[in-house]
């Protein structure tokens, strides 16, 4: 306990003299009432003192932060290292896997232009040939708006599916730099 309040005190000394006293006496009782002995207790009760200091903080008004140390995040050598070693293949393994989903993307997009396409074009050379052959200019009208109407059915998924293709691209680079540089870049 006494080991957490003084880790404690370090990160409250933007307080005045009676702000840091109450808020000391306040927590230093309440550990002591609960029975938590050990550093690992209070941590469980009431979180890091570096959270708790900013929760002491902002009730007393302080919005800056600027004596709050904030915990240092390193990369050990050895990923370094690994990642130096392992670059060729990652990075080939990353531009397969970009490649491969640019593909599906590019595959699904040219189906949908080609029905788009297909079905207007040839919606105008059947009209056009209509006193020609009426069959053939019938059949090519109702092939035209079947494609049309794929394409109305399959935009909206397809524009799903590439929102998703996207979102998952995306969190999954943020997810292993994330656990790569033990950073979190994840902004909701």
């Amino acid at each position: 306990m006494i080991e957490y309040i003084n880790e404690l005190k370090k990160y409250l000394t933007s307080l005045n003299k009676d702000d840091f006293d109450s808020a000391i006496t306040y927590y230093s009782e309440f550990l002591e009432d609960g029975g938590f002995i050990n550093y690992e207790d209070c941590v469980r009760e009431l979180g890091t003192p570096q959270h708790l200091s900013k929760n002491i903080l902002q009730e007393f008004g302080i919005r800056s932060h600027a004596d709050v140390v904030p915990e240092k995040k390193h990369i050990d050598w050895w990923v370094i290292l690994l990642l130096i070693l392992a670059s060729p293949f990652l990075l080939s393994f990353l531009i397969i896997i970009a490649s491969i989903i640019f593909s599906i993307v590019v595959t699904i997009a040219s189906v949908l232009i080609s029905l788009f396409l297909g079905g207007i074009v040839g919606f105008i050379a059947a009209v056009i040939y209509i006193f020609d052959n009426l069959q053939i200019s019938l059949m090519q009208i109702g092939l035209s708006i079947f494609a049309l109407g794929l394409v109305i059915i399959m935009f909206p998924s397809c524009m799903k599916l590439f929102k998703i293709i996207y979102k998952l691209t995306i969190n999954g680079f943020i997810s292993i730099v994330n656990s790569v540089f033990h950073v979190n870049y994840n902004k909701k």
